[in-house]
C-alpha cells in the first residue's frame, strides 16, 4: 500500500497484518454498538478507528488497544470523507495532540449518547410493561 500523507510504513504494516484484522480487540471494538456508526446508527460499522497508538508496537507488529479507549467502530464512508478529513483539519488548526484529542472525545460522546437513547428506551419499555401489568 502506498504511503499516504505522512503515516509510516510501520503504520500500515500494523494495520494491513493478520493479528490485526483478526483480533478479538478489533471485533470487540466494531461489535461496540451492535456493529453500527456511533454517529448514524443506521449505518453498519466497517472499520476502526485508532483513538490512540499507545499501546501499539508497530516494530513488531502487535498491540493491546482498548476498545472505547483507543478504538471506535466506524462506517468506512464516515471514517474516509468525514472523520479523517476533520482529523486532518483540527491537526492543522491546533496541533497534533488537540486535533487528535477534540475528534476522540467526539467520537466517544456520540457513543455513550447512543448508548443514552438505549438505556432510556429499555427504561421506558420496562415502565410500560410494568404499567400493563397493573404496578
Amino acid at each position: 500500500m502506498p504511503k499516504k500523507n505522512n503515516l509510516s510504513p510501520q503504520y500500515f504494516r500494523y494495520i494491513n497484518s493478520k493479528g490485526w484484522k483478526q483480533s478479538l480487540r478489533r471485533k470487540i471494538a466494531l461489535n461496540l454498538l451492535f456493529g453500527r456508526d456511533p454517529i448514524i446508527p443506521l449505518l453498519k460499522a466497517h472499520d476502526v478507528e485508532h483513538l490512540s497508538y499507545k499501546r501499539v508496537d508497530f516494530e513488531n507488529c502487535t498491540g493491546y488497544e482498548i476498545p472505547f479507549i483507543d478504538l471506535i467502530p466506524l462506517n468506512r464512508f464516515i471514517h474516509r470523507q468525514v472523520i479523517t478529513p476533520l482529523k486532518g483539519f483540527l491537526k492543522g488548526l491546533l496541533g497534533r495532540k488537540w486535533g487528535n484529542a477534540i475528534v476522540a472525545h467526539f467520537l466517544r460522546a456520540c457513543l455513550l449518547f447512543w448508548y443514552g437513547v438505549l438505556f432510556l428506551v429499555l427504561f421506558l419499555f420496562a415502565l410500560l410493561i410494568l404499567y400493563l401489568m397493573g404496578f
